[in-house]
């Protein structure tokens, strides 16, 4: 592997004209039932103008059992976002991030909920990187950053969205931080870090398409599996198309690493249990983020010896974050949020 020329968690608003958008976000699994969290920090800049970037705050409890989900959002006029608060991340005005905790208070607005939280964010796992070149982070290409600075830690705090209050005490958690210039045109994500056969088990992987210039380019999919120490990584650019399938609610994916390994696995869940929130590009559209903190998957780590696929290591959970991003499609799921642009700032 390689090390990052930046802090994982580092601000990278380019300051420019280019439109940009940069998401921190934490998520966290009940020890033992269907209930997961969301927050997440947002930043939006509009393509057309190097005007300092707007804020959204977002905070969702997820129940997998009832299907009852409930979410809050504030959007943060520019003047209230700080970029590098003393000691922290970002601020997006009573929502703070840092290194080791994160924190926020949102008001009721329209049908969403008002939401407060504190929770500790402590982990002393290195970063998980999905990428296979360090200058992948640095370039115009790949167009969307994606990397899990915070792959796995315990949680301590409470959460509140609108009448649903929970104790965080003994949750599994997860920060991740993604950037760019525009969102994909269409995307499934993954990651899990609660596995039934290994608990050193970690894995984030995508399966995207996106434009490169006027044209639509076919889906490319990558994949990074931690065992313990070692890291597989299933992300070389030439072998990345064509090896994902994306049918909402499954994606399912077949991809080959270096040294001869093979990774297989599909990951699926309910309409009922994803929640759905609506993204702006920095151009104004917007697509549907559809996510769930429950999804079922199954993931196979082979390997070819003696011209032989063998079975290095299967792994299954019910608590993947499984997430996709579509634009004008009929997926049944509802969709809260808006249009932060609407806002006016």
């Amino acid at each position: 592997m390689y090390e990052l020329p930046f802090s994982p968690n580092d601000v990278h608003w380019p300051r420019d004209e280019g439109g940009h958008y940069e998401s921190y976000w934490i998520k966290g699994n009940a020890p033992d039932r269907k209930l997961g969290i969301w927050f997440k920090y947002n930043l939006l800049a509009a393509k057309g103008s190097d005007a300092p970037p707007l804020g959204e705050s977002w905070a969702a409890i997820l129940d997998g059992d009832t299907g009852e989900h409930v979410v809050a959002k504030r959007v943060v006029p520019p003047g209230e976002v700080d970029l590098a608060p003393a000691g922290g991340i970002v601020r997006l005005g009573d929502a703070l991030l840092t290194e080791d905790r994160a924190e926020g208070n949102i008001p009721s607005h329209g049908p969403l909920a008002d939401a407060e939280w504190s929770v500790s964010l402590a982990c002393d796992e290195p970063v998980l990187l999905d990428f296979a070149h360090r200058w992948m982070y640095t370039s115009f290409f790949p167009k969307k950053k994606n990397l899990i600075p915070k792959p796995r830690f315990t949680m301590q705090g409470t959460a509140r969205v609108g009448d649903r209050e929970v104790s965080l005490d003994g949750w599994t958690g997860l920060q991740g931080h993604n950037w760019g210039r525009a969102h994909a045109f269409e995307m499934a994500y993954t990651n899990c870090n609660q596995f039934n056969e290994r608990d050193d088990a970690r894995l984030d992987g995508y399966c995207a398409r996106v434009y490169v210039g006027p044209l639509l380019i076919p889906r490319s999919t990558g994949c990074v599996l931690r065992l313990g120490q070692t890291t597989y990584p299933f992300n070389r650019i030439r072998r990345s198309f064509g090896k994902g399938q994306i049918q909402f609610p499954r994606w399912s994916f077949q991809l080959e690493g270096d040294d001869g390994y093979r990774l297989g696995g599909s990951v699926e869940a309910p309409r009922g249990e994803f929640v759905g929130l609506a993204y702006a590009d920095p151009d104004g559209g917007l697509s549907d983020c559809l996510n769930t903190k429950f999804a079922v998957g199954d993931l196979l780590l082979e390997r070819k010896v003696v011209g032989r696929w063998e079975e290095i290591q299967r792994l299954t959970s019910d608590k993947f974050e499984l997430e996709f991003l579509f634009r004008d499609l009929d997926h049944g799921v509802p969709v809260v949020g808006g249009n932060p642009f609407d806002a006016g700032f």
